[in-house]
């Protein structure tokens, strides 16, 4: 696998419409942001989760987890607050970040117990209506976690979330494309 997000059209099936580069293997998955959907992010077997703009073909921001030693199965952007975004690694690891706070650290993070084995983690998913994150199990079941604190931030007006991303983004965009993480 290269690496590469390709953005299709279903009106042009036969070509690339613009094309991503910036992961080193395959990608796990992709999802546009909620609030301002130009700005998606990704995860991959390459242990990194990227933030990019699609009118730029390079990242805007490439965050890498403290001791990671997984890849990154899944991200979601919180559909509440639009700089906060979950992941989840197949070791275990459930980290929820929030770009207007320091990038490099996790607001969030919860690690399986080290005793149980054999357990990976693929999915999460916010809930569109409640504080919770659900992060489903190779071998199923879910676990759920209620987000504390996150209630204040939540009732912030469409226009406000916008303004508040934007910022971040463009913030980063203006230092040089960088490496969060390292």
């Amino acid at each position: 696998m290269s690496g590469t997000i390709h953005r299709c059209s279903t009106s042009y099936t036969e070509q690339y419409l613009d094309s991503y580069f910036g992961h080193l293997g395959p990608i796990f998955k992709v999802s546009t942001n909620p609030f301002l959907p130009e700005y998606f992010i990704s995860c991959g077997n390459d242990w990194n989760v990227k933030i990019w703009h699609m009118k730029e073909m390079e990242a805007l921001l490439t965050i890498k987890s403290e001791d990671m030693e997984s890849p990154v199965n899944n991200i979601d952007w919180c559909p509440f607050i639009s700089t906060v975004f979950a992941s989840v690694t197949k070791d275990g690891r459930v980290e929820i970040r929030d770009l207007n706070e320091f990038a490099q650290i996790a607001v969030v993070t919860w690690e399986k117990p080290k005793d149980v084995k054999d357990l990976d983690y693929t999915t999460l998913k916010f809930s569109p209506n409640n504080p919770v994150l659900v992060v489903g199990k190779n071998r199923g079941g879910v676990d759920v976690f209620r987000l504390v604190g996150f209630d204040d931030q939540s009732v912030r007006p469409f226009n406000l979330q916008q303004q508040d991303l934007r910022k971040h983004l463009d913030k980063t965009r203006d230092k040089s494309k960088g490496v969060i993480g390292d």
